[in-house]
């Protein structure tokens, strides 16, 4: 009888020791995702709102917790136009150096005077054709598949009319070098080349492109700015 009721006792004790090993393991994973958190690093572009892009914002912002690395960042409104589809669109001059960014597709392109762009998988959404019809799904694959041999124009604001259409108004080329997969809805350039995208336009507002370690940190810096944004 006694070795009869151990045997029906030994399922009952398995069973606990694998719910405290389940529940060690549960514990274990939890607190190793969120220390995974705390160092990973996340980024976000800040708006301004008057502040100068100048020693003080780069020492006050430094400040904020888990703010690690802070550069400039530059948004310029253009015209842009592949075959016969164009849209006005907004590019983001960035440091690709410190910039996140997932590769799609890449090639080596010296920096010289003509623009190079990086465009994300997403961002040809707003092309038209002459006849004014969207871009479709398969000619916005067709130009990401065939970006190296894209031939790429862009034209500033006070350069372009909407009165003014085909050979009149005032193009210029630029280079695609490559596609991000992320992030996938803007166009991108090194911010080494922005004087030469905006040329003797109106100098864009700088913007701050920062670089945030821990999720907590960055949700309340992101927080932080976009509060002082809705004061303003």
């Amino acid at each position: 009888m006694t070795e009869r009721h151990g045997k029906r006792g030994m399922p009952g004790y398995f069973l606990m020791v694998c719910l405290l090993t389940g529940s060690i393991f549960v514990l274990c994973c939890s607190l190793l995702w969120s220390r995974t958190e705390e160092r990973r690093s996340y980024q976000f572009i800040a708006d301004l709102d008057g502040m100068e892009y100048d020693g003080s914002f780069l020492e006050k912002a430094g400040k904020l917790r888990g703010v690690c690395q802070i550069s400039p960042v530059l948004e310029i409104p253009i015209r842009l136009k592949m075959e016969n589809y164009t849209m006005d669109t907004v590019i983001k001059a960035v440091d690709m150096e410190v910039f996140d960014k997932k590769v799609q597709y890449a090639r080596e392109v010296p920096l010289g005077n003509t623009p190079v762009l990086f465009l994300g998988k997403d961002s040809l959404a707003g092309m038209r054709d002459s006849n004014d019809h969207s871009i479709s799904e398969k000619q916005k694959k067709k130009f990401l598949e065939n970006y190296a041999d894209l031939k790429v124009e862009y034209a500033v604001p006070s350069a372009v009319s909407d009165e003014q259409a085909g050979e009149d108004e005032h193009w210029s080329s630029c280079i695609v070098a490559g596609i991000f997969s992320s992030p996938a809805d803007g166009i991108y350039l090194p911010y080494s080349q922005s004087s030469a995208l905006y040329g003797n336009a109106e100098r864009p507002e700088v913007k701050a492109l920062l670089t945030v370690r821990g999720r907590d940190n960055f949700e309340k810096v992101q927080s932080y700015f976009e509060t002082r944004s809705g004061a303003e």
